[in-house]
């Protein structure tokens, strides 16, 4: 870890230079959340239909490796599964951008509102209870900076 973890931080540091970015957007998980199985644990899930693979392993592969170089790095709750399971968006940004980072999600907050049934939602909130993100948040993300 000693030897890539900086490796790892110049990386993401070079990206975020090279690019003009602040922040990158990307699917807090790779697959819909599923159920628990309190007996059993997590077991396997499939990647869009690929072969099954450690639910651990699919769940923390697009957040492990900004985790891993020490990254900060955000997910806001922007709808449901069909199934009422939760769906994120993680904001991942350079190093020393934590409050840059949760100035982005307050303001994401402020488009996708709260999830339905959070016990934290005002009333009078605009509820979140779709899985697409809004259009208006899409067209930003696609246009990119500037």
């Amino acid at each position: 870890m000693a030897v890539r973890r900086p490796a790892l931080q110049k990386l993401y540091a070079d990206y975020f230079r090279e690019r003009r970015v602040d922040a990158i957007h990307f699917p807090t998980t790779s697959v819909p959340a599923t159920p628990m199985d309190t007996v059993h644990g997590s077991g396997n899930v499939s990647i869009n239909g690929g072969p099954p693979m450690d639910a651990f392993a699919a769940y923390t592969r697009n957040t492990d490796p900004g985790s891993n170089a020490g990254m900060p790095g955000l997910s806001i709750p922007v709808g449901n599964t069909a199934g009422g399971l939760p769906i994120g968006i993680e904001i991942g940004g350079p190093l020393g951008s934590d409050e840059r980072l949760l100035g982005l999600g307050l303001a994401m907050e402020k488009v996708f509102g709260y999830l339905a049934g959070s016990d934290r939602a005002p009333s009078g909130r605009m509820q979140c209870s779709g899985s697409t993100v809004p259009s208006a948040l899409h067209d930003d993300m696609a246009r990119g900076p500037g």
